[in-house]
């Protein structure tokens, strides 16, 4: 049911080890947590390239609206065709209904695609991610975190507001 990281969890688990039975270690492994995406959103929501992003996902949900109006159309039309009794036309109906409903299943597919793929390009752009590392170094080291795990991590099922140092991050990037 549920898929664990093995690195993750393989790191975690020596991770506790270590900081369990390392009597000589002067220093606590202290874990802490960041929402990169929710940083991500949140810094670039302003920037001409998000709003690009926002512009072109508004215009393929208008295109997807679209299409399936016309796919409910051929639906109306199809079960007046078959109260009328012209079973030739409900049928031919049938196969648009069909092709229309793969068409907007390989769209909505492909598209989205485009826009996971773009917003990656976004949020790995070398500026940002060179400053959102060093924000979340300079953040761990003031809030006296050994270790900083994204929140997104496969694996990682919970953790305390008290180690999440999202909003911190964010407010250092700005």
């Amino acid at each position: 049911m549920y898929r664990f990281n093995m690195k993750l969890v393989g790191l975690i688990a020596l991770l506790l080890f270590g900081t369990t039975f390392s009597g000589w270690s002067e220093q606590l492994t202290t874990v802490g947590v960041v929402d990169t995406e929710s940083i991500y959103l949140s810094y670039f929501s302003d920037s001409a390239a998000v709003r690009q992003l926002e512009a072109l996902r508004n215009e393929i949900q208008s295109e997807l609206d679209s299409h399936a109006a016309e796919l409910r159309r051929l639906q109306e039309q199809k079960l007046s065709a078959e109260s009328q009794g012209n079973e030739s036309l409900a049928l031919r109906l049938d196969e648009e209904i069909f092709q229309k409903a793969q068409f907007i299943r390989d769209f909505q597919r492909v598209k989205t695609q485009q826009l996971e793929q773009r917003q990656r390009s976004l949020s790995q752009s070398d500026d940002f991610l060179r400053r959102l590392q060093e924000a979340i170094r300079l953040e761990a080291e003031s809030s006296g975190f050994t270790i900083i795990i994204d929140a997104k991590s496969q694996g990682l099922q919970w953790w305390s507001r008290e180690v999440d140092i999202t909003n911190k991050v964010l407010d250092r990037l700005r």
